[in-house]
C-alpha cells in the first residue's frame, strides 16, 4: 500500500502523480479547445462557401439556367475539402450537382428550417435557402470533409502525447533530485536513531543539513541528544560518588566492628581473669 511506502517514494510518486494529472487536464483542455475552434472554422468556412455560392448562382435559378448554375458548382472543384454540392429549384427538384455525377440528394420538407447544419463520420454538409426579391427561388447544399481536421487533430493529440511524456520524464528526474533533498535528512535521522537504539551511543548527532523545517526538526532532536547525555553524565558522577560513600561507610564500619570484637575480647579476658 502507499502508506506503507518508504518516504522517498512517496514524495516521487506523489510529485509524479500530481504533475501527470495536471499534464493530462492541461493537455485535455488544449487539444478539446483546438478541436472546438478548428471546427468552427470550419462551420464558418462552409457558411461563407454558402454565402457565395448562393450569390453566384441565384440569377441562374431565376432563369432556370442549369448549365450556368453547374459552373458555378464545379469551381468549388479548386477546394479539395469540398466533397458534394448541389443546387435545388424552388420546388425542391434537384436542379444542379457537384460532381455531375453524384447522386441527387433529398431536400428537407420543411425548407423554414433553414439553414441545416449535419454532422456526419468525418464530414459536416450545410442545407440552405437561395432568396432573391424576398422570394425562395432554391436552395444549396454543400458537404465539408473534415478529414484533414482529423489529421490535424491526430497530430496534435501526437505531439501533446509526447510533450506529455517528455514534462513526465522532466518531472521524474526533479522529483529524485527533490525527494534527495528532501528524504537525505530523513534517512540520516533514521540511521542515527537505530545507532543510538542499538548500541546507545547519545554521542552521535545528525547533521543540520538544510535550514528549513526539516533543519529544525533535527536541531530539536540533537538538543534532545545533548539533553540525554548530559543526564547520563550527572546520573554516571551521581553513582560514582554513591559508591564511593558506601565503600567509606563499609570501611568505617568494618573499623568499628573490629573495635567491638577487639572490646568483646578483652572483656572476656577480663572476666576469666
Amino acid at each position: 500500500m502507499f502508506s506503507d511506502l518508504p518516504l522517498k517514494k512517496k514524495l516521487r510518486y506523489a510529485m509524479l502523480v500530481t504533475a501527470s494529472a495536471s499534464l493530462l487536464l492541461g493537455t485535455s483542455i488544449f487539444v478539446l479547445n483546438d478541436l472546438a475552434r478548428l471546427r468552427q472554422n470550419s462551420v464558418e468556412t462552409l457558411h461563407l462557401l454558402s454565402r457565395v455560392i448562393a450569390r453566384n448562382s441565384t440569377a441562374a435559378l431565376v432563369f432556370e439556367d442549369t448549365k450556368a448554375a453547374t459552373q458555378v458548382l464545379d469551381s468549388l472543384s479548386t477546394l479539395p475539402n469540398i466533397t458534394e454540392a448541389e443546387l435545388f429549384d424552388a420546388s425542391g427538384r434537384s436542379f444542379a450537382r457537384y460532381p455531375a455525377d453524384s447522386a441527387g440528394g433529398v431536400l428537407p420538407v420543411n425548407p423554414s428550417a433553414f439553414p441545416v447544419l449535419t454532422f456526419y463520420d468525418r464530414g459536416v454538409s450545410l442545407l440552405s435557402v437561395i432568396v432573391f426579391e424576398g422570394e425562395t427561388v432554391g436552395s444549396l447544399r454543400i458537404g465539408y470533409d473534415l478529414g484533414q481536421l482529423h489529421s490535424l487533430l491526430l497530430l496534435e493529440v501526437a505531439l501533446a502525447l509526447g510533450v506529455f511524456l517528455l514534462c513526465i520524464a522532466l518531472a521524474y528526474l526533479l522529483s529524485t533530485h527533490l525527494q534527495r533533498l528532501i528524504g537525505t535528512p530523513f534517512a540520516a535521522l533514521s540511521h542515527t536513531i537505530q545507532g543510538i537504539i542499538q548500541r546507545e551511543e547519545f554521542s552521535r548527532r545528525v547533521p543540520a543539513t538544510v535550514a528549513d523545517e526539516i533543519g529544525e526538526l533535527i536541531g530539536h532532536f540533537n538538543r534532545l541528544l545533548d539533553f540525554l547525555q548530559q543526564r547520563d553524565r550527572r546520573l554516571a558522577i551521581h553513582r560514582e560518588e554513591l559508591e564511593q560513600t558506601v565503600a567509606q561507610r563499609t570501611q568505617e564500619l568494618s573499623v568499628v566492628n573490629d573495635r567491638l570484637r577487639q572490646a568483646a575480647a578483652e572483656a572476656t579476658q577480663a572476666k576469666e581473669a
